[in-house]
């Protein structure tokens, strides 16, 4: 039998690991650990944020790795490998990023699990709840995180599924907006900065080979065109690859196999904390359509996609299943990368 990481101990363990291809194995992992304490504790039909981050921490792998770029770029690639510093930058970031969520949130939820396996969990829900920071997500405070545990445990103290449903939706959404703001820095700086500095090489290119118009017409089309493919791939940056497929930012959120948007108990919320939060931040909100974000950069347009994505998936049994091969993650728990794709 193997120990899960889901411990604040074993989460403080996972942070000290420096090498970052390992520390995001690790994370993902833990992550999936984690969603299926918390899922066993509350409901076992909705899925917790956690289970989501899993497969978000996976795919934030596969671009530390830098496994997922050559695919996209397809027959730029040779021209690409003369900025590979520039995919550094953006494997850095991603990793900076996952690493920086996972530091943050993952010991939380091994308290909150503290709490709801100790004695006199109510109370020790009130002191727990007490220590997080007051203030808003982009000032690093953490209302929305106050605002999300305390609906995982109205959900777990309710008795009527539909109820129960939208009050795990309601915290998802809630660590969602938090997590995503307390991304923003890093989202930024993986894309943009990147992408900077590949315009900045572009013109020095052209500066080497000369001052003649037409050569310099090349340079700035070739970085056009370079630029159009660069945000083409950055929707993928923040996609989450479930085991039904990657569903990326740029595009809408598919609907159910059986052609809903959405399961039953999640199409027409009547939780009124969970009808502002949708509000807020969808505005197609009865539907997937219109999900897929324009500007990946923008946070409420990458909230409206990661909404819905949470809203439509939460009853997918698969969104809880185990993000690698048993043997991959019996080599990861042991402090090693698994040979072999990933």
């Amino acid at each position: 039998m193997h120990t899960p990481f889901t411990s604040a101990a074993a989460c403080a363990a996972i942070c000290d690991v420096r090498d970052p291809t390992l520390r995001n194995l690790q994370i993902t992992l833990s992550y999936h650990d984690i969603a299926q304490a918390v899922s066993a504790r509350i409901c076992t039909r909705n899925a917790p944020w956690v289970a989501f981050a899993a497969w978000a921490s996976k795919q934030a792998g596969r671009f530390i790795r830098l496994e997922s770029l050559p695919s996209h770029f397809g027959p730029l690639e040779p021209l690409l490998e003369r900025f590979d510093d520039a995919l550094d930058d953006v494997s850095a970031q991603i990793s900076e990023g996952n690493f920086k969520v996972y530091r943050e949130l993952a010991p939380l939820f091994a308290r909150f699990l503290e709490v709801l396996d100790g004695p006199d969990p109510g109370a020790r829900l009130d002191g727990f709840l007490a220590e997080l920071r007051p203030g808003p997500s982009v000032d690093e405070g953490q209302d929305r995180l106050r605002q999300a545990f305390t609906a995982y445990w109205d959900a777990r103290q309710t008795p009527d599924p539909g109820t129960r449903a939208q009050l795990i939706l309601l915290a998802n959404g809630q660590v969602g907006v938090h997590e995503q703001t307390r991304l923003q820095a890093q989202i930024a700086g993986s894309m943009l900065g990147a992408l900077e500095r590949l315009k900045a090489r572009a013109g020095g290119l052209a500066d080497t080979l000369g001052t003649p118009r037409f050569l310099r017409r090349i340079v700035a089309g070739f970085t056009w065109k370079f630029e159009e493919m660069w945000r083409e791939v950055s929707t993928g940056l923040m996609g989450i690859a479930l085991p039904g497929g990657t569903m990326t930012l740029g595009r809408d959120v598919p609907p159910l196999p059986d052609g809903r948007m959405f399961p039953a108990e999640l199409a027409e919320p009547d939780l009124p904390a969970l009808r502002a939060l949708v509000e807020a931040w969808d505005p197609t909100p009865n539907s997937t359509a219109e999900s897929a974000a324009e500007d990946w950069s923008d946070l409420a347009d990458r909230m409206h996609f990661i909404l819905d994505l949470f809203r439509s998936r939460q009853q997918d049994p698969a969104v809880l299943g185990l993000p690698f091969s048993p043997s991959q993650a019996a080599t990861i728990r042991a402090g090693r990368i698994p040979p072999g794709p990933l």
